[in-house]
Protein backbone atom coordinates (compact mmCIF):
# COMPACT_ATOMS: atom_id res chain seq x y z
CA UNK A 1 0.00 0.00 0.00
CA UNK A 2 2.85 2.41 0.84
CA UNK A 3 4.67 1.84 -2.71
CA UNK A 4 1.23 2.68 -4.53
CA UNK A 5 0.99 5.78 -2.48
CA UNK A 6 4.41 6.75 -2.96
CA UNK A 7 3.78 6.18 -6.99
CA UNK A 8 0.49 7.97 -7.40
CA UNK A 9 2.32 11.06 -5.64
CA UNK A 10 5.58 10.74 -8.10
CA UNK A 11 3.20 10.35 -10.93
CA UNK A 12 1.50 13.56 -9.83
CA UNK A 13 4.83 15.44 -9.38
CA UNK A 14 6.09 14.37 -12.42
CA UNK A 15 3.12 15.50 -14.21
CA UNK A 16 3.45 18.65 -12.75
CA UNK A 17 7.23 18.91 -13.96
CA UNK A 18 6.15 18.29 -17.22
CA UNK A 19 3.38 21.26 -17.35
CA UNK A 20 5.78 23.29 -15.65
CA UNK A 21 8.89 22.63 -17.84
CA UNK A 22 8.20 22.98 -21.72
CA UNK A 23 11.70 21.46 -22.12
CA UNK A 24 11.06 18.14 -20.95
CA UNK A 25 9.76 16.90 -23.87
CA UNK A 26 12.49 17.24 -25.37
CA UNK A 27 14.39 14.45 -23.70
CA UNK A 28 11.47 12.40 -24.16
CA UNK A 29 11.39 12.94 -27.74
CA UNK A 30 14.97 12.11 -27.99
CA UNK A 31 14.78 8.94 -26.00
CA UNK A 32 11.72 7.60 -28.52
CA UNK A 33 13.91 8.56 -31.48
CA UNK A 34 17.18 6.36 -30.05
CA UNK A 35 14.86 3.16 -29.62
CA UNK A 36 13.55 3.19 -33.30
CA UNK A 37 16.63 2.33 -35.18
CA UNK A 38 14.76 2.14 -38.74
CA UNK A 39 12.48 3.48 -41.51
CA UNK A 40 12.93 6.11 -43.89
CA UNK A 41 9.85 8.29 -42.75
CA UNK A 42 9.58 9.56 -39.49
CA UNK A 43 6.27 11.30 -37.96
CA UNK A 44 6.66 12.90 -34.55
CA UNK A 45 3.13 13.72 -32.97
CA UNK A 46 3.38 16.08 -29.76
CA UNK A 47 0.62 18.05 -28.26
CA UNK A 48 0.37 21.35 -29.30
CA UNK A 49 1.58 22.90 -26.44
CA UNK A 50 5.10 21.02 -27.02
CA UNK A 51 4.74 21.54 -30.98
CA UNK A 52 6.96 24.60 -31.16
CA UNK A 53 9.28 23.62 -28.28
CA UNK A 54 10.40 20.13 -30.51
CA UNK A 55 10.38 22.28 -33.69
CA UNK A 56 13.22 24.85 -32.24
CA UNK A 57 15.21 21.28 -31.73
CA UNK A 58 14.50 19.91 -34.82
CA UNK A 59 17.72 19.62 -36.17
CA UNK A 60 19.06 18.47 -33.03
CA UNK A 61 16.75 15.49 -33.19
CA UNK A 62 18.27 14.75 -37.00
CA UNK A 63 21.22 12.75 -35.62
CA UNK A 64 18.81 10.55 -33.89
CA UNK A 65 17.46 9.24 -36.99
CA UNK A 66 18.77 7.56 -40.37
CA UNK A 67 20.59 9.38 -42.48
CA UNK A 68 18.59 10.35 -45.40
CA UNK A 69 15.26 9.60 -43.57
CA UNK A 70 12.97 12.57 -43.21
CA UNK A 71 11.15 13.68 -39.92
CA UNK A 72 7.88 15.58 -39.55
CA UNK A 73 7.00 16.96 -36.60
CA UNK A 74 3.36 17.33 -36.09
CA UNK A 75 0.64 18.40 -33.52
CA UNK A 76 -1.66 15.95 -31.78
CA UNK A 77 -4.29 16.89 -28.89
CA UNK A 78 -4.58 13.53 -27.98
CA UNK A 79 -0.77 13.38 -27.07
CA UNK A 80 -0.60 14.64 -23.79
CA UNK A 81 1.97 17.07 -22.89
CA UNK A 82 5.61 16.29 -22.21
CA UNK A 83 4.92 12.76 -24.58
CA UNK A 84 5.04 11.92 -28.05
CA UNK A 85 4.12 9.40 -30.41
CA UNK A 86 6.01 8.39 -33.24
CA UNK A 87 5.46 6.31 -36.52
CA UNK A 88 7.70 5.11 -38.72
CA UNK A 89 7.29 3.12 -42.27
CA UNK A 90 8.49 0.31 -40.17
CA UNK A 91 6.31 0.67 -36.43
CA UNK A 92 5.32 2.76 -33.89
CA UNK A 93 6.71 3.72 -30.60
CA UNK A 94 4.26 5.33 -27.89
CA UNK A 95 6.55 7.87 -25.16
CA UNK A 96 3.58 9.52 -23.78
CA UNK A 97 4.09 10.08 -20.16
CA UNK A 98 0.96 7.68 -19.38
CA UNK A 99 2.35 4.81 -21.29
CA UNK A 100 5.76 5.53 -19.81
CA UNK A 101 4.32 5.52 -15.81
CA UNK A 102 1.92 2.26 -16.59
CA UNK A 103 5.47 0.19 -17.85
CA UNK A 104 6.57 1.80 -14.23
CA UNK A 105 3.44 0.24 -12.46
CA UNK A 106 3.86 -3.24 -14.32
CA UNK A 107 7.31 -3.03 -12.78
CA UNK A 108 6.50 -2.57 -9.43
CA UNK A 109 3.37 -4.76 -9.75
CA UNK A 110 0.89 -2.21 -9.14
CA UNK A 111 -1.35 -2.98 -12.27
Amino acid sequence: MLVRLAFTIAEQVIKKQVELDPTTVNEVVKSVLKEAHAGKSYLLFVNPQNLEEVLRIKEELMPFIPPGATLQVLADPEVTCGGCRLETDLGFTDGTIESQLTEIKKGLNLS
